[in-house]
């Protein structure tokens, strides 16, 4: 049975993501901020809920509130979904336009399901 690391609890995950609209000749990515911002946020669903930078643990507490789920996801591996939605008003300006993250679990809890541990691809 493999033992998991605690430390990759505060590993980081970043995405970048953009998205143009060719019709009105916009491109806007998730970056388009400071850099200095982006090198101290994580993502907070209040205080930096527009970061792209994600930890492990605060992936699985948001996705999962129960601790031995939590240490089964590390153990065998899990399928998080993130989906971006980015709110524009082309009528404001372009730093307005921002995405919004929405998380949540897609594999089956290991309490229910024990005897497919982890996740695979077929």
């Amino acid at each position: 049975m493999p033992t998991p690391s605690l430390h990759t609890l505060n590993f980081t995950i970043f995405l970048e993501n953009f998205i143009v609209v060719k019709r009105f000749n916009l491109r806007r990515s998730n970056t388009a901020v400071h850099a200095s911002y982006l090198k101290r946020c994580n993502y907070h669903p209040v205080d930096h809920k527009t970061c792209p930078i994600f930890r492990i643990r605060d992936l699985l507490d948001i996705v999962e509130h129960n601790p031995i789920e939590q240490l089964s996801m590390l153990k065998y591996g899990g399928i998080i979904h993130i989906s971006i939605n980015w709110i524009c008003d082309l009528d404001r300006p372009l730093d307005q336009c921002l995405p919004y993250y929405s998380f949540r679990r897609l594999d089956t809890r290991y309490e229910q399901e024990a005897f497919l541990a982890g996740f695979g691809f077929r």
